[in-house]
């Protein structure tokens, strides 16, 4: 949003129900806690902000190094997450706004973060053309801090020509679906790291994708002004 404001719209009414104020430069991402009651935001700003839906307040302001392109909630809403344009991923605690780890790994900025279902695992999208997925829980001996890559990134996909622009499981939490400015989609196997699958469509960037909770569907939008539903069933 270029006018860094954030618009609640009441569904069936069609209008808006508030909006939300803060950022002081372009908000680039949203993410929608699954009660229901908070959105996470990410700015060119360098923050992530927490904001409260019912009483339409902000309740947390997350301090990043560089504008944030990316935001999203964990299923149990204990955490936020930021793709950022430093090529790292910032996670923060939801309640008392530390910050409980640093990600490294990727070559160029961030674009895309997503939890797992199960809480365990995050997925992450750059522009140094991979896929990443990281293990959230330090593991036995190691610093809860420790930012290696070498220590949480339990896979790289590898196999997107241009930019990784967006990332996502699916519900089951056994796929990854990635969408490209290659204008492709790769399905990838997360036990594997292999791609089963290339999706083919649209004319331009894949600039997101998001798989229904139910499973079996998937959408994607892109630059080509198209936004398509997907159905996929596995073998």
């Amino acid at each position: 949003m270029e006018d860094k404001l954030i618009r609640i719209w009441d569904i069936a009414s069609r209008s808006i129900k508030s909006i939300l104020a803060g950022h002081e430069q372009d908000i680039y991402s949203l993410d929608l806690a699954c009660d229901g009651r908070t959105i996470a935001s990410g700015s060119g700003d360098r923050t992530a902000r927490l904001w409260d839906i019912e009483t339409s307040s902000e309740t947390l302001v997350l301090q990043s190094e560089d504008g944030i392109a990316s935001v999203a909630i964990s299923p149990d809403a204990k955490y936020v997450a930021a793709g950022c344009l430093d090529n790292l991923i910032r996670i923060w605690d939801a309640v008392s706004g530390d910050l409980v780890v640093l990600f490294k790994g990727h070559k160029d900025a961030v674009f895309s973060v997503a939890f797992a279902p199960n809480n365990k695992h995050l997925v992450s999208a750059s522009l140094d053309k991979t896929t990443k997925m990281w293990e959230l829980a330090p593991r036995k001996g190691e610093h809860p801090n420790n930012t290696s890559e070498s220590s949480r990134c339990i896979k790289t996909f590898e196999g997107h020509k241009k930019f990784a622009l967006s990332a996502t499981f699916t519900p089951d939490g056994k796929w990854i679906l990635s969408g490209s400015k290659d204008n492709e989609i790769q399905f990838w196997n997360v036990e594997t790291g292999e791609s089963q699958l290339t999706l083919q469509g649209h004319k331009n960037s894949i600039i997101s994708v998001a798989a229904s909770p139910r499973g079996g569907c998937f959408a994607s939008a892109s630059g080509d002004n198209s936004m398509k539903i997907w159905s996929y069933k596995m073998i």
